[in-house]
Formats: structure tokens, C-alpha cells, sequence
């Protein structure tokens, strides 16, 4: 029958070996999620769904280019000058479009539904109005 003897200096060097490879784990996960890069600048090519000719795609869009207008009633608008991103962060817009020149644009606060600007454009004319903000 073998005895086992642990003295106090071995049971202490044991017990600092285990503290420092735990130690060391846990210190190497930390830097590996640090390290970790993540660029999603570039997006992923998805892969085609389903080959299709030149006849086949000009049948997928021909209802889209015979109409003839357009209204879309919840729309989101990122501004990308500074003080506007600053300002107004995100808002709701109305976007309506009649074939051929006639466009109409409203932002509007999110929340509120309270106008920041209202574009209207026909043929050759084109008029803006920017609301004051209070």
C-alpha cells in the first residue's frame, strides 16, 4: 500500500503552478477577444439563388418600370453632415413619386411627426422648405 506525502512546500508550489495556469487562461482569452478584428465594411457576396437570362430579368422588372407612381409612407433618413447627425439623429420621411417629374419629399421627427423639411419637385421646378426647430 503506497502512502502519499505532501509536504508543505510541494503542496504550495502545486498550488501556485495550478493559480498561474489559470491565471495565464484567463489572461490569453481576454487578449484573444481584444485582438479579434471584425471588418464588415466589405460585404459577403451571396451566391446566386437561381440562374436566370437577360429575358427572364427584363420580365422580373417590367412591372416596376410600368409604374406609374409610387408612395411610400415610412421611410428612415441617417443625415451625414455633422450637425444635422448631431441634431436630428434619425427621422421618419414620406416619399411620393409620380411618373414623370413629380417628387415629393417629407422628413418628419420620429416621434412627434413634426416637419423638418418638405421638397417638392415638378419638371423643371424645384422648392424646398426647411421648418425652424425649437
Amino acid at each position: 500500500m503506497a502512502i502519499f506525502r505532501f509536504t508543505t512546500s510541494s503542496l504550495s508550489r502545486q498550488l501556485r503552478a495550478g493559480v498561474t495556469v489559470l491565471l495565464l487562461a484567463l489572461v490569453s482569452g481576454a487578449c484573444a477577444n481584444l485582438a479579434r478584428v471584425k471588418d464588415e465594411s466589405i460585404p459577403r457576396l451571396v451566391e446566386p439563388l437561381a440562374s436566370s437570362d437577360f429575358k427572364d430579368l427584363a420580365a422580373q422588372i417590367k412591372g416596376l418600370t410600368e409604374m406609374q407612381a409610387l408612395r411610400a409612407t415610412r421611410g428612415l433618413i441617417q443625415f451625414i453632415d455633422a450637425e444635422s447627425k448631431n441634431k436630428y439623429r434619425t427621422a421618419d420621411m414620406q416619399l411620393v413619386l409620380q411618373r414623370p417629374d413629380k417628387i415629393r419629399l417629407i422628413v418628419q421627427y420620429p416621434i412627434t411627426g413634426t416637419k423638418i423639411a418638405d421638397m417638392v419637385s415638378e419638371s423643371n421646378r424645384f422648392k424646398v422648405a426647411v421648418f425652424p426647430t425649437g
